[in-house]
């Protein structure tokens, strides 16, 4: 059995919970502050560290620029000799893509509220002048309130609205039809597709198209129109067409999906859970649900107590290669 790596900055490394060609990552306490988190430990060979340290340098701009709920947040990053540390909040409770191949059944309200974060994540990004250029379920974590958190912000680019040449490493499925060109296209819009494909795999456990190759994956899209399996309710097939329309130009922004009818009702329901959960706090004698009620906010205000008041995220260099 390998031994735990043991950085110091008072983390304690208690278990892996998944591993990557270049990274591993671990479940860790932080004795100080009496909290648990994920840390990602990136090895870090001599010949490919500009390159490493370039993403993972990306990564910390981005998650310093976007502020929400809904995205994963970084509470601390270092390096120790051979070894590149980030340590983020606790999503303990798996990711998307995990979830949904081991068939675990997702309610309507869950698709609902669900999907109407991950819009909303993505909606940050985009605010923040960021396009994630990698969204799908793999990237998409669930913490212990079962709050989506978008996460790895690697490939992520700005400003937006520049156009790119380049494509992420990621699933052939989550690929817009313009990145196949191999030409200079809107990663914003791409985001937008990769969002639509996320949403319609979530519903229904399956991808509007089929294709092995990128020749064929392309000719069925541009060949066969979508169709829709009954457990995607009528309102997001209408959001979902909107996403996936081959011509990005008409993409709608993730400010017009959140007008939507799906993502309105969605916003409301959430709203009404939301005033509910007030209600039960407010009682003399808690229930289970609202001990067990909580946010990320609640967890830096804990932390604030802890350190004084100052925060333990740490100040973001313009570069982390400097």
């Amino acid at each position: 059995m390998s031994s735990l790596p043991d950085p110091g900055h008072d983390l304690e490394f208690l278990c892996k919970i998944a591993e990557g060609q270049s990274a591993s990552v671990y479940r860790v306490y932080n004795n100080k502050y009496q909290l648990h988190y994920a840390a990602k430990v990136i090895q870090i060979p001599p010949d490919r560290e500009k390159d490493i340290l370039a993403q993972y340098n990306n990564e910390v701009q981005a998650l310093h620029a976007i502020n929400h709920p809904n995205v994963v947040r970084l509470y601390n990053f270092f390096r120790e000799e051979s070894n590149f540390y980030l340590v983020f909040e606790d999503c303990s409770g798996g990711n998307l893509e995990i979830l949904l191949e081991l068939g675990q059944n997702i309610s309507m309200p869950q698709l609902q509220t669900a999907a109407f974060q991950i819009v909303q994540a993505v909606d940050a990004c985009h605010r923040a002048n960021y396009a994630h250029c990698n969204i799908n379920p793999s990237n998409i974590l669930f913490d212990s309130h079962d709050r989506p958190k978008l996460c790895d912000f690697r490939s992520a680019v700005t400003p937006m609205n520049q156009m790119v040449s380049f494509t992420a490493q990621k699933s052939l499925y989550y690929i817009a039809p313009e990145e196949f060109m191999k030409k200079p296209y809107d990663p914003s819009k791409a985001d937008i597709w990769a969002l639509g494909i996320t949403l319609y795999y979530m519903a229904s456990g399956t991808y509007p198209w089929s294709g092995t190759q990128e020749s064929e994956l392309l000719s069925n899209i541009q060949n066969h129109p979508i169709s829709y399996p009954s457990s995607i309710p009528q309102d997001l097939q209408l959001s979902i067409g909107r996403m996936l329309r081959v011509d990005p130009s008409k993409r709608p922004t993730t400010e017009h999906i959140l007008r939507d009818q799906f993502f309105l009702n969605a916003a409301k329901t959430i709203t009404s859970q939301a005033t509910t959960s007030r209600r039960l706090s407010k009682q003399p004698n808690l229930t289970t649900l609202s001990k067990l009620k909580g946010s990320i906010a609640d967890s830096g205000n804990r932390m604030r107590r802890k350190s004084g008041g100052q925060s333990l995220v740490m100040k973001f260099p313009k570069n982390i290669l400097d």
